[in-house]
């Protein structure tokens, strides 16, 4: 994986969570306005709650094991089966540990399958179902 930009939001180091590059969050929050509601029918068995936040991802193996360096991700929306998350590079993995914490330090580790990693402008749109906690 890729190096992170030391763009940061100073919102993030104030909490000690990892800096996240302030240009996916600009990219993320202009999709979200930019969302066009969709009138066919929708596939999906949980809302979607379009939500900016940073996340620790790990690529794990095809045995859910650690493989890789992790990396901040940033996520586009979540619902109660999956997420949507963009990262300056691509991911070649099936399974991704995705570490979420918010203001309280609450924190949720949750299992990601990826169904979909694609170019998204200069980023890249990782989206997947939950399989699982860690």
């Amino acid at each position: 994986m890729g190096a992170i930009s030391d763009e940061t939001i100073s919102d993030c180091s104030k909490r000690n969570a990892p800096p996240q590059p302030e240009r996916v969050v600009r990219f993320i929050r202009q999709v979200i306005r930019n969302e066009k509601f969709y009138a066919g029918t929708d596939r999906r068995t949980h809302l979607r709650y379009p939500v900016t936040l940073p996340v620790k991802v790990t690529p794990l193996d095809d045995t859910q094991h650690p493989m890789g360096e992790p990396f901040i991700g940033v996520t586009r929306d979540i619902s109660l089966s999956g997420a949507c998350i963009y990262h300056l590079h691509d991911v070649q993995f099936r399974f991704l540990q995705l570490e979420f914490s918010n203001s309280a330090d609450d924190q949720l580790t949750v299992i990601l399958e990826v169904v979909r990693c694609r170019e998204a402008g200069p980023f890249f749109e990782i989206a997947g179902q939950f399989i699982g906690y860690a």
